[in-house]
């Protein structure tokens, strides 16, 4: 396999020769989306019962920064 190079965009196609992507302090560390409001929270992962198995919730002890979207699809609990 040959050798990746980054991508760069000639300014005579319309590139630049600075980067234009301001930093970002924080992102979502479940999905890496950018966010104002981010929140530590503890995962939850939550496996259902079924007709032979009790089901159960297990927490990671480690907080995470997640975004608004993250809160509302996925298990979890607010950090204290």
């Amino acid at each position: 396999m040959g050798l990746l190079l980054p991508v760069q965009r000639h300014v005579a196609a319309g590139g630049s020769r600075q980067c234009t992507v301001p930093p970002v302090d924080r992102v979502c560390e479940n999905c890496a989306g950018e966010d104002d409001e981010l929140v530590l929270v503890r995962r939850l992962y939550v496996v259902p019962e079924s007709w032979d198995t009790p089901g159960s919730v297990t927490r990671v002890e480690e907080p995470e920064l997640w975004c608004f979207s993250c809160r509302s699809l996925y298990p979890h609990e607010v950090a204290d």
